[in-house]
């Protein structure tokens, strides 16, 4: 059984890297803002695809943000451990697999459309990728919530959804 707190710890977590990531993101996108970055710093194009227009990739960054940190409140302040859900966690990590395998095949594909490995260690996109990856992190770890059983005794049967 996973309780709430543990829940809410593991999520903080993974918020807090979701919310470096923005950051260091919005340190470079915006130079006159802030101090300049270091040197070692990584480009723009490093932490951004150009996919979406960063205005708007950058609202919703922060909006998925506040969801994650309303989120994480809520699990602090779970009295007790959840009855377990199994269907709804089966969707959540068959999502957070999903996404997760899409992501690495980003990568991949990324990678070989640039000649393979040559350049600096963020050739290729790797941190969206990864911070993609903590994102569905987060989901795993919302699903590993629901899908632990709270200890019942050896006849007890759990609730169907």
């Amino acid at each position: 059984m996973i309780r709430p707190r543990t829940v809410a710890v593991l999520l903080a977590g993974l918020t807090a890297l979701f919310a470096f990531r923005v950051a260091g993101q919005a340190w470079v996108a915006f130079p006159g803002a802030f101090p300049r970055p270091p040197a070692w710093w990584p480009p723009m194009e490093a932490w951004f695809s150009g996919l979406i227009v960063y205005r708007v990739l950058l609202t919703s960054q922060v909006l998925l943000l506040a969801l994650q940190v309303v989120h994480v409140v809520i699990w602090w302040r779970r009295p007790e451990p959840v009855t377990p859900r199994p269907r709804r966690a089966f969707w959540l990590m068959g999502f957070a697999a999903s996404y997760a395998g899409a992501m690495a095949a980003r990568y991949g594909v990324a990678i070989s459309l640039r000649g393979g490995w040559g350049g600096t260690w963020w050739v290729g996109g790797l941190i969206p990728v990864v911070f993609h990856f903590v994102l569905a992190a987060y989901v795993g770890v919302w699903a590993a919530a629901w899908r632990n059983p709270v200890r019942a005794g050896p006849g007890a049967k759990l609730r169907a959804e």
